[in-house]
């Protein structure tokens, strides 16, 4: 649905559908032309949009002589283009984000009409030329994801407590019913810490003073740990620092009377996968962009970073000789393309993995396939694993 309107016809259409079209008006107060209104505007278009498996953000604001708001228009979150310079960067240190701007021409425009003091929509477009998410996605966007004035009290009471950090998003979680509940994901808690602790003067004095009180609590506390280390000589015992990483012989014992919470756990982690393998794609960086593109389509974010050294290889490798059989038998024992069977695609012109060369438990059509028309969800199945 999409539609231009001039100011004549928006009223002559306002006025036939005033008491009937209450999801096209925004109905205010008399004083209109405040912040307030602003945001009350764009909150309408968020719960219309997460139903529908995107978000928004905002883009021009129009004002008039006065400096008041009158106009606004909010667009997908997938408008617009990343620059070009991003895709340019040399000595990069860490994996560019996923790349989710698509161009998407999908908005809402709003405007103030004085005459009635409500705020209208004069121009709404829901063509998208990129997939939606699943409404199980939606609240993960960041527009989407918020913490409540509650939870934040809570959370700054249990760092008093000197509860840690990601022992006090498993409290949340568990208080609002399991994972999937919480409305908000572990980076933005650590960013509200963050904010929370900025906003209180003298970090630096807070910090040397909890110091200053524990060295007087316990004065031989620096001593104490250095002797012990220098008096039984455990500074290079091979044991000590192998102690922890073999922590399978010993883990069970600690995992007692948690292991749903561990379960729920790892099936967060993978929601957050899935998740991660649908809001968008991974910068193309090797030469062989369009096999590159092919991949990153199809396997899944974890799956395909292990795939692209491969084709980054490719370009260095020559062809010695042809044998019918592959000694790395990646493929059989992985389930991935090695360097050898890519070299051949290479060579070949092939832009397009085969279908006989892929493990579907790798790819991201895994998922919505465990949905079929007898009524068995992906949840069911997973109840009863």
């Amino acid at each position: 649905m999409s539609g231009i309107f001039t100011d004549t016809e928006m009223n002559e259409q306002y006025q036939e559908d005033d008491d009937i079209n209450q999801q096209e008006e925004l109905v205010c107060d008399q004083d209109m032309m405040d912040e307030q209104n602003e945001f009350l505007a764009f909150d309408f278009y968020l719960k219309y949009l997460k139903s529908k498996g995107f978000s928004a953000r905002k883009s021009k604001t129009f004002k008039n002589s006065i400096g008041e708001i009158y106009k606004q228009k909010f667009v997908c979150h997938r408008q617009g283009f990343r620059e070009e310079k991003y895709y340019t960067m040399e000595k990069r240190k860490k994996e560019p984000r996923l790349e989710t701007r698509t161009g998407c021409e999908a908005r809402m425009d709003v405007k103030f009409v004085p005459e009635n003091g409500r705020w209208h929509i004069f121009y709404f477009s829901d063509e998208h030329n990129h997939d939606l998410l699943d409404t199980q996605f939606s609240a993960m966007l960041p527009v989407h994801r918020k913490m409540s004035e509650a939870d934040i009290m809570q959370m700054m009471n249990m760092l008093k407590s000197e509860i840690s950090t990601s022992q006090i998003f498993g409290l949340l979680a568990n208080q609002a019913g399991g994972y999937e509940f919480v409305g908000y994901s572990p980076r933005d808690m650590y960013n509200e810490i963050t904010r929370q602790r900025r906003q209180i003067p003298g970090d630096a004095a807070r910090v040397l003073k909890k110091l200053e009180d524990m060295r007087l609590k316990d004065p031989q506390l620096y001593f104490k740990s250095c002797q012990d280390s220098r008096e039984f000589g455990v500074e290079d015992k091979s044991w000590v620092n192998n102690m922890y990483e073999e922590k399978h012989m010993w883990a069970t014992a600690y995992i007692k009377e948690h292991f749903q919470r561990c379960v729920a756990h790892l099936r967060f982690k993978e929601f957050n996968a899935d998740y991660e393998s649908t809001c968008g794609v991974p910068v193309m960086q090797t030469c062989i962009e369009l096999l590159e593109r092919f991949a990153a389509e199809l396997y899944t974010n974890e799956i395909f970073l292990l795939f692209r050294p491969f084709l980054s290889r490719v370009g260095s490798m020559r062809v010695l000789n042809i044998e019918n059989n592959d000694d790395c038998i990646k493929m059989e024992s992985f389930g991935i393309l090695c360097e050898h069977i890519v070299k051949v695609l290479v060579d070949r012109d092939i832009c397009e993995i085969f279908r006989l060369l892929l493990l579907d438990k790798w790819t991201k059509k895994v998922k919505p396939a465990l949905n079929d028309p007898s009524g068995f969800s992906r949840d069911a199945v997973v109840i009863s694993r």
